[in-house]
């Protein structure tokens, strides 16, 4: 499996037989660029132009814009009605939280996620892998790190954080990981995994946009 990150909170993942996109966004509504990209599946947290922009995904794309289960291809993707403020999404609106298991890794997309899960939500997400994890957005960085210890994952991708690209008009990822003590961490191009080579322990792993 392939991870790459294109900025905010924008991912593909590409495993043996089957690609997903989560939160493609419009040209200019995060500092980044995104490029093109084509995808099996596209998967929409929630309905801001940072976060629904599948139009331009190429390819044979199936979009994911809400709670339900889903079989695309080699993946089974879950997503999960969650809320990006505390009010059930009164104040920022609705969120939906993916969940997919492609080539047997569990994988958690956050999307903006604003409140802590109840137990049924927590109950839903299960076992998690991989951690895509907003750290500048609606959950915050205190709330993101109690988040890392209620899910355990062997791996944290840190997304939606403030950066050179948007001016830091987020929170920037240094104030997470100086909670873990890494703010030292090298960022990379990608992440390529697979089930034998999972650590044995939660690491952080920055990637380069």
């Amino acid at each position: 499996m392939e991870i790459k990150w294109f900025g905010h909170s924008c991912f593909r993942v590409k495993g043996k037989n089957t690609a997903l996109i989560f939160d493609p966004y419009t040209p200019g509504s995060t500092g980044y660029v995104m490029g093109n990209l084509s995808a099996d599946a596209v998967a929409i947290s929630h309905d801001e132009p940072t976060a629904n922009y599948d139009f331009v995904i190429e390819g044979s794309r199936k979009t994911i814009n809400g709670p339900g289960e889903y079989e695309i291809g080699d993946a089974i993707i879950m997503g999960i009605a969650t809320a990006r403020d505390s009010a059930n999404g009164a104040t920022k609106g609705k969120n939906t939280v993916y969940c997919a298991e492609i080539d047997e890794i569990s994988i958690c997309h956050l999307g903006d996620l604003g409140h802590d899960f109840t137990s049924d939500q927590l109950d839903n997400v299960g076992q998690v892998d991989v951690l895509m994890l907003p750290i500048g957005g609606s959950l915050g960085v205190k709330s993101a790190v109690v988040m890392v210890h209620k899910l355990q994952p062997m791996v944290v991708l840190p997304m939606h954080y403030g950066s050179s690209q948007n001016g830091y008009r987020y929170t920037p990822v240094k104030d997470f990981l100086r909670e873990f003590g890494a703010e030292d961490i090298p960022s990379q191009p990608k992440l390529n995994l697979s089930k034998n080579s999972m650590p044995l322990s939660m690491q952080i792993i920055l990637l380069e946009a």
